[in-house]
């Protein structure tokens, strides 16, 4: 049961990096970025991701490494502890190379890559970061500042309803203007509003903040990672890991084929 629940909140979190990457959006939706910073930076996150529907809640924890560079173009490594995984661990990284023009998924564990153009204003989409950092999913909500790592942050607080009213999902997140507003760290609890029972926790916090360009290995992708649609990645790392994939995953992955052959013909690949 431990490691089923694991895996299962293993493949939530790699379908939906995938199904960002097809539909065209910013891997880590939590994470809003600024275009009109012209200071890079590399911010380092851990997670420790919790369900608790027993009393050996089972955990994941993760490493997000979120990074800008001066011309603008961003990359983000994560590392999920996974004992299923020969290696202990699965990696990938997402790229979105402004010199390029290209959206990079990289998947060590399978050795392939899922690429498609970045979308046409993409960065541009950047530019409307309100100072108060008060994004569309959070409006209604809470707010208040509290510094973080050094820096002067908005603590985001809300709730919102889920399945009918039967579940809620809480949502505390701390954004620093002066980082186009990242969310250096981030609490996610889901629970049952009749029981008054948790099933889900995770916290996201970041560890480390440099103002230096970022490491060039993060944006760097490799020529001998052959080319996949998103829902072979799926089904590869499922095979590796000897995990059964769920259901909705498969779901996901169609979709996400969809589009990202639906954007690599819109530019003529």
């Amino acid at each position: 049961m431990r490691k089923r629940i694991i895996l299962s909140i293993t493949f939530t979190v790699l379908a939906g990096a995938l199904g960002a990457i097809a539909s065209r959006s910013f891997i880590a939706v939590e994470k809003v970025y600024a275009e009109s910073l012209r200071q890079p930076y590399t911010v380092t996150f851990n997670a420790r991701i919790y369900a608790t529907l027993r009393e050996d809640d089972p955990q994941i924890q993760r490493t997000t490494v979120a990074a800008l560079r001066r011309d603008g173009s961003r990359a983000e490594f994560v590392r999920t502890v996974d004992n299923s995984s020969p290696s202990g661990f699965i990696e990938r990284r997402h790229v979105w190379d402004r010199q390029t023009g290209l959206e990079t998924g990289i998947y060590p564990l399978v050795g392939k890559k899922v690429t498609v153009p970045i979308r046409s204003g993409f960065f541009a989409d950047q530019t409307g970061v309100p100072a108060d950092c008060m994004s569309q999913e959070m409006e209604g909500g809470t707010k208040s500042t509290e510094a973080v790592l050094g820096y002067k942050a908005i603590h985001l607080s809300k709730e919102r309803d889920l399945d009918s009213g039967k579940l809620k999902m809480r949502t505390e997140s701390w954004r620093v203007p002066e980082l186009g507003c990242l969310a250096v760290k981030t609490i996610t609890d889901h629970y049952l509003v009749k029981q008054g029972q948790v099933v889900s926790h995770s916290v996201e916090e970041a560890t480390s903040v440099s103002r230096s360009e970022p490491d060039a290995r993060l944006f760097a992708v490799p020529d001998s990672f052959p080319e996949a649609k998103p829902s072979e990645i799926l089904a590869d790392t499922a095979r590796l890991t000897q995990a059964p994939m769920p259901s909705c995953e498969r779901t996901t992955g169609a979709r996400a084929d969809a589009n990202y052959e639906r954007s690599r013909k819109a530019a003529g690949w």
